[in-house]
């Protein structure tokens, strides 16, 4: 197999004998490129690849979608070890799958074959990334991911999480997990037999890739899965770090301002559903954080200034392959609203999970029935994630749920004081010796390597040691408490009410959702849950959003009860809405320890998404429909410059004669501006698709496109000074807190301890800049820069057209490591700064490369109605079911996505027959 490698190698031009071990995969690639120049194969892979615009519908037989794919056949029946009938597979026009089984775990095996088929890739990378085995497909290229992963997926006493996770699940969840697992190993044998059209994605053969060393599938791969939705999620210590390092680096007056937590904007999700603000214990509403936490904390966090950064780094440096890069903002939306508030007197429910916009899809729509014919009791539909049988977002014939990130507390950073030697740590007067322990990695060239690693028993992993200056970090996070928290899936796909469903999440300790739910008699529910731990030492001068000493002065208390958690049912407002946001309005005054309960969260989205949900919820007051929900889902309102550009324009009327003939364009644009985001083209290709010629899109187009482009020069010009001794990266975290500061510094000075003094730059010995000496500099700039090549190469405001430089790119698992040859895209898309239609771009301050484009945006919008009968379902999907280039499921569903068309999710057994395109009949194992 190893020279089947050298002569994949060969086909990518690759010459391997200069690239060293620790070179990054980047860097290889670069080397083969620059060996075989720019072939046909790159040029056409910088193409978008979508279906051409034929109707699914029109092809009746899948089985020719790999027909160019290896040596496969389809000389032998699909069977599966284990099945107790045969099971009749389905694939509609959309090609969502459908599965027709006898029972339960017939179905979650059909399932991991079929996820196995169209996804083995993102399976495969995700659960090896979880468990530290990544380089044993790419070598010591991935072996630094690979330890931070295994250390931080442990118990505090080091055994492996999936391990230790798998041990405690029920009996029916292992019954499940098997079955799924013969599901993907029978796809497996395939595979390596040439059989049924099983055949790997063109990613296995990437040079550095071995694909000669493929295992079976276990159940601790799933739970692996599991694992790595919660890193993405509910790791929340990072953030911690980020914010005491600025404690340690800034003036305690710019730390409190620019890096404190009050939100941009308040909207709360309790208040919005009616609960009576009178009933939600808040104190010191309004006002500066009061600098003297930021001293207290830069005096307390110093000596560990280190530590805190080599920390973070090992987090920033290693995100998820699946989810990407965790950020401050690009969160989730969702809201359902009770039958008093629609038209036809039926709930409806809509959402839309923001996480990385990949190539493949993060996930995979299934429909799973084993009770039309069978004897189970399935029958569910909605999103799953390949590597997990069920389903996580959808609904059976009585309940639909959907969730977003709820941002709950889950984790703390600890500043651990190390003895003389470095083998204890201080706790509570004495010395507690570190736990040690070894592991071994294996790499895809033959080497092992021990890697010892270390833990705070009561704590968590010791995730960096400085020992010159006796200091640590350590994490204590709920995940490191193994539990039985996959057992929930069962109960959820099974309830037949809303509170049946929310009472199944009662094992779910770590993913950190906001479950939302509604049943056909109309009841709706909200569930944000999670095991939040009791924080009784939280206060303004020990907040739990800044790392924590570790001398046992601020320890957990065991965890909140159900009764001291947040939940609603049945709201006076008739809906509940969340988007990462503030649950009660804790977060309002920056302290969230003085609301008479412990901290729920840590801090949340500013709430801009939340407020205009609310907003558009209220204006259609009772006559909500379908239709309305996915134009919410839609909406690329920008409240951020529905607050800014007024004050941008007020400096530039009051000093018109200062304001420049091209500066004037920028204003002009802004002043028609009516703060939406349309792409301002006729097409989705930013280079060749034609302007629109519709008055109302260019005029949006052209001033969202102004607004974006002036945004981080606005930010720079006003906080760059301050916070230049802050961190040495950049980090998404910084750039999210400082939109919040600049909403402040314009719309309400007397909320920062500083005030509009941030407009000096006190960089310079000069007078004292303005705002309006900054306003006006911003306008000059951004004129510039919209004129650049590498922005609009025009300063005619016809040209500037949003879509030319927003765009998105649905990267490959590869993206981290700088690989794009598997992307799709780029794709001219609409949206913008914390829209509900969610596409922050990521030009930003201090990390600005004249790139507008989102790698973050809804990874699937779906909305569920209750009938009379049951639920209708409509979904949207940022890809294609299948992720083999040849299927006609390949990037299919792109173009529906990108315009906001909803497809319709089919569950009716009669009306998914009809509507199959091809049907399969899946066999036990002989």
């Amino acid at each position: 197999m190893n020279d089947q490698r050298d002569e994949s190698r060969a086909r990518w031009g690759l010459q391997m004998s200069g690239v060293a071990g620790k070179v990054l995969l980047a860097a290889a690639l670069s080397l083969g490129v620059a060996a075989t120049g720019c072939s046909d194969e790159e040029e056409k892979k910088e193409e978008p690849i979508v279906d051409a615009g034929s109707d699914a519908a029109d092809t009746n037989d899948m089985g020719d979608a790999d027909d160019d794919a290896g040596d496969a056949t389809q000389s032998q029946a699909v069977r599966i070890d284990g099945l107790s009938a045969p099971v009749k597979v389905q694939f509609d026009p959309s090609g969502v799958l459908h599965i027709d089984c006898q029972t339960d775990l017939d179905c979650y095996a059909a399932q991991g074959y079929f996820h196995a088929d169209h996804r083995f890739f993102e399976m495969d990378l995700i659960r090896r990334q979880t468990r530290g085995q990544l380089s044993q497909v790419i070598g010591q290229l991935g072996l630094d991911g690979d330890k931070q992963f295994r250390h931080l997926m442990t118990t505090r006493d080091g055994t492996p999480l999936e391990e230790a996770y798998l041990a405690q699940v029920s009996d029916e969840t292992r019954a499940m997990l098997d079955a799924y697992a013969n599901g993907v190993n029978a796809w497996l044998a395939d595979m390596r037999a040439g059989e049924n059209d099983a055949t790997l994605t063109r990613e296995y053969e990437f040079p550095l890739v071995a694909a000669d060393n493929i295992r079976d599938w276990e159940p601790a791969d799933t739970i692996a899965l599991y694992l790595q939705l919660a890193y993405q999620l509910s790791e929340t210590a990072t953030d911690d770090l980020f914010r005491g390092e600025m404690a340690t680096r800034l003036d305690p007056e710019v730390a409190a301002d620019l890096f404190s937590v009050k939100p941009g904007l308040e909207s709360n999700t309790m208040q919005a559903s009616g609960v009576d603000p009178s009933t939600m214990i808040r104190s010191n509403l309004g006002g500066a954080l009061d600098p003297a936490v930021m001293r207290a904390a830069k005096e307390r966090l110093h000596p560990a200034m280190d530590a805190m950064a080599a920390a973070r780094k090992r987090f920033d440096d290693n995100p998820s392959l699946l989810f990407g890069p965790r950020n401050g903002e690009d969160g989730s939306n969702n809201w359902v609203v009770a039958p008093s508030r629609t038209a036809n007197g039926k709930a409806i429910l809509a959402d839309d999970p923001h996480l990385s916009l990949n190539n493949p899809a993060i996930w995979y729509f299934v429909e799973l029935d084993s009770k039309t014919n069978g004897e189970g009791n399935l029958h569910v539909v909605g999103a799953s994630v390949p590597a997990v049988p069920g389903i996580v977002v959808g609904h059976n014939n009585d309940v639909a749920w959907g969730v977003t990130t709820a941002r709950l507390d889950l984790a703390d950073a600890y500043i651990e004081e190390l003895n003389d030697d470095g083998t204890a740590v201080m706790f509570n007067g004495q010395e507690v010796p570190l736990l040690q322990k070894d592991f071994t990695f294996e790499t895809s060239d033959g080497q092992s390597i021990t890697e010892t690693f270390e833990w705070v028993p009561h704590h968590g992993p010791l995730i960096s040691k400085d020992v010159a200056n006796n200091r640590g970090v350590s994490i204590k996070w709920v995940l490191n408490e193994a539990g039985n928290d996959i057992d929930f899936l069962n109960d959820l796909m099974t309830a037949t009410t809303t509170a049946e469903a929310m009472d199944a999440l009662g094992p779910v300790r770590a993913i950190n959702q906001n479950w939302i739910f509604m049943d056909r008699a109309g009841s709706i529910g909200w569930n944000p849950k999670g095991a939040i731990p009791n924080r009784p030492f939280a206060t303004t001068e020990l907040p739990n959003w800044l790392p924590l000493p570790g001398d046992g002065s601020a320890e957990w208390d065991g965890y909140l009860s159900e009764a001291d958690s947040p939940k609603m049912v049945d709201p006076s407002a008739g809906f509940i809405a969340t988007a990462n946001n503030d649950m009660d309005g804790s977060y309002t005054d920056g302290d969230p320890t003085n609301d008479g309960h412990s901290p729920w969260q840590s801090p949340p989205a500013y709430g801009h998404r939340h407020k205009r949900i609310v907003e558009l919820i209220e204006e259609g007051g009772n006559s909500h429909t379908v239709d309305t929900m996915h134009e919410i889902q839609a909406d690329t309102y920008v409240l951020h410059g529905e607050v800014l550009v007024p004050h941008i324009l007020q400096v530039a009327n009051d000093n018109a004669d200062q304001v420049g003939d091209e500066a004037q364009k920028v204003v002009d644009a802004l002043a028609d501006w009516q703060y939406t985001c349309p792409t301002g083209l006729d097409g989705t290709d930013p280079n060749a698709s034609p302007k629109s010629s519709d008055a109302d899109e260019a005029r949006e187009s052209i001033g969202c496109a102004a607004f974006h482009v002036m945004l981080p020069y606005l930010t720079e010009a006003v906080f760059a000074d301050e916070i230049a001794e802050g961190s040495s990266y950049e980090t998404l975290a910084n750039w999210y807190s400082l939109q919040s500061a600049l909403i402040y510094v314009f719309d309400a000075p007397g909320e920062l301890n500083r005030g509009e003094d941030y407009f000096d730059d006190v960089s310079t010995d000069a007078s004292a800049e303005t705002k309006t000496d900054v306003v006006l500099e911003v306008l000059d700039t951004t004129a510039a820069k919209l004129a650049e090549d590498t922005v609009f190469a025009s300063s005619t405001p016809d040209d500037w057209r949003w879509g030319r430089i927003h765009w998105v790119k649905f990267t490959s698992l590869f993206a981290s490591a700088g690989v794009s040859l598997f992307d799709n895209g780029p794709f001219a898309n609409d949206g913008g700064f914390s829209t509900v239609d969610v596409a922050n771009p990521t030009g930003r301050a201090g990390d600005f490369d004249d790139s507008w484009n989102h790698p973050n945006g809804p990874s699937l919008r779906v909305v569920f109605e209750a009938t009379d009968d049951g639920i209708d379902a409509w979904f949207q999907l940022p890809g294609g079911q299948d992720h083999h280039e040849d299927s006609e499921f390949y990037g299919s569903l792109i173009d529906e996505w990108l315009s906001n068309t909803p497809t319709e999710l089919l569950y009716d057994r009669d009306e998914v027959d009809a509507a199959a395109v091809e049907t399969i009949e899946v066999q036990p194992a002989e």
